[in-house]
């Protein structure tokens, strides 16, 4: 039951960002169709979240493998620095991930209409939205094992209270750019929350340096993408590649692989 309801209340994190859209965005006041235009807002909020889903799509992946895993190995010598490489390397391949679509999205969005490309700087925080759902996901394991799934209650219901917060007051004043914000911001928050409260009941021995300098590279090698911008197509994607490779090379040598 807990899992239910923390379920219904994670719902509202991933969807109420149309609702906020289509209640409180503010419809220009030369606009005579208020509901075309409102439409036109979802379709181009809507179509850009359909590349952050290629994020949802790794993060849906890695939860079929983890579920029966984690429940299996569940009291194993060893179960804790496995399960804190696992979080390391989620958050490393997340990284990559987000780092592949940025770098080369003047192809991925050729995958959508033109005519919805203005909204492509939401990109880049929809896919963070979504790499933080993979964590707190795997970060929630602890109340899962511990069968102390009501704390899931609260957490969730915190990152929807964000969540609805920062869509009523904002949406109006700045646009549909505040739900892809309220999206990172909700789900950084519950990270820190499950993460803090599960140190308790799942104590892991982190590799926080090494967690650190991956999302500091992610973070200098994605600035460092950005001025590749006024380049031919070509150059900014050979660029870009060599960016990318840069990034996956630094992880490798770190680890050791």
């Amino acid at each position: 039951l807990p899992l239910i309801i923390s379920g219904l209340a994670g719902m509202i994190n991933e969807f109420f960002d149309r609702l906020a859209i289509k209640f409180f965005y503010e419809v220009p006041a030369d606009v005579a169709d208020s509901t075309s235009y409102i439409r036109s807002i979802l379709g181009i909020y809507g179509a850009n979240t359909k590349i952050a889903v290629l994020m949802t799509l790794f993060i849906q992946c890695f939860r079929y493998a983890a579920d029966p895993f984690f429940f299996s190995q569940k009291g194993t010598p060893g179960f804790n620095p496995m399960f804190a490489l696992v979080n390391k390397y989620l958050l490393v391949f997340g990284l990559f991930i987000f780092l592949a679509i940025m770098g080369y999205i003047d192809i991925i969005k050729h995958f959508i209409s033109a005519n919805y490309w203005e909204a492509l700087n939401i990109v880049p925080l929809l896919l963070l939205g979504h790499l933080f759902v993979g964590l707190v996901y795997l970060q929630s394991f602890w109340y899962k094992l511990s069968n102390k799934t009501h704390y899931g209650i609260y957490i969730f219901v915190i990152g929807s209270v964000i969540t609805i917060l920062m869509d009523v007051l904002f949406v109006p004043v700045y646009g549909y750019i505040v739900c892809a914000w309220a999206n990172v911001i909700c789900y950084a928050v519950m990270l820190v929350i499950t993460f803090l409260w599960g140190r308790k009941y799942l104590p892991c021995d982190y590799d926080f340096k090494g967690i650190a300098l991956f999302s500091a590279m992610a973070a200098v090698c994605y600035i460092a993408m950005q001025f590749t911008d006024g380049l031919g197509l070509i150059l900014k994607l050979s660029v870009n590649t060599l960016i990318l490779c840069l990034f996956v090379y630094i992880v490798f040598k770190t680890e050791k692989l």
